[in-house]
């Protein structure tokens, strides 16, 4: 859409003038940037100031514009309008790898082929690094014999020490746990799938789910497809990183950080 009117007369948002023409705009504006604004919806373009558009404004000044203390207005000629008109911070998200990605997929990307070492006696010192985002799990012990803690093996189960690990290279609040399911209570819900979702899969156990889960969950980053072939970015994916497609798993949620 080619906007025609490229300034506001007066301020939009929280304590402010508020103009039918001015407000329209920087819906359209905000609209236009929505694929950096996940989970939030698109908002009705209908010129009128409500919780939703000044909703929008500040998650759009703490995300794009790195807003300490996000006012929720935009003023004329100021910083947040010249974030929204800046034509770099409109291109949506394009294929999978492209640089639009969220931040932790395209760190998710370049950890691509760390690889599981057999036996407990050689590890991955990457797959440690992950497992070491859950402190907790050098405290539980592998086995009956008590010969290794989970967190000192790259054989325990470790999506989602690779999710969280991702999270929080990027800055993001860290994870529930080192259990795919509890991943279900992370951040938002998001009705429908985007490219860096946070998922959470579930298949019984068995050989089709070797080197991927141990419970029958898995959580990992959406990359692609739809409900019956569903392409995931993560780690444990056959005691490695991958994105691997996974068909005849019973998608149980897809989650966003706030």
């Amino acid at each position: 859409m080619i906007l025609t009117q490229r300034q506001i007369s007066a301020s939009v948002g929280r304590n402010a003038v508020n103009r039918l023409a001015d407000v329209l705009l920087v819906q359209k504006l905000l609209n236009q940037h929505i694929h950096s604004l996940i989970p939030l919806r698109p908002l009705r373009e209908d010129g009128q100031i409500g919780p939703q558009t000044i909703s929008a404004i500040v998650e759009f000044q703490k995300r794009v514009v790195l807003m300490g203390n996000p006012d929720g207005r935009v003023d004329p000629g100021g910083g947040t309008l010249r974030a929204l008109l800046d034509a770099k911070t409109l291109a949506a998200p394009k294929a999978p790898g492209s640089t639009t990605e969220p931040s932790w997929m395209q760190i998710a990307r370049k950890e691509i082929g760390t690889k599981a070492l057999p036996g407990h006696e050689k590890n991955s010192p990457k797959i440690l690094e992950y497992l070491g985002t859950f402190p907790y799990l050098k405290k539980i012990w592998g086995d009956k014999e008590h010969t290794y803690h989970l967190g000192d093996v790259d054989e325990t189960a470790w999506c989602a020490c690779f999710v969280n690990w991702c999270l929080i290279k990027a800055g993001k609040a860290a994870g529930p746990s080192a259990a795919a399911i509890d991943w279900l209570k992370y951040g938002v819900s998001l009705e429908k799938p985007q490219i860096g979702a946070i998922t959470v899969v579930h298949h019984t156990p068995g050989k089709s789910t070797s080197g991927t889960t141990s419970s029958g969950n898995h959580v990992a980053f959406y990359a692609g497809g739809d409900g019956a072939h569903i392409k995931l970015l993560g780690g444990n994916q056959g005691h490695a990183v991958n994105e691997k497609t996974f068909s005849g798993w019973t998608i149980k949620g897809y989650r966003w950080p706030k």
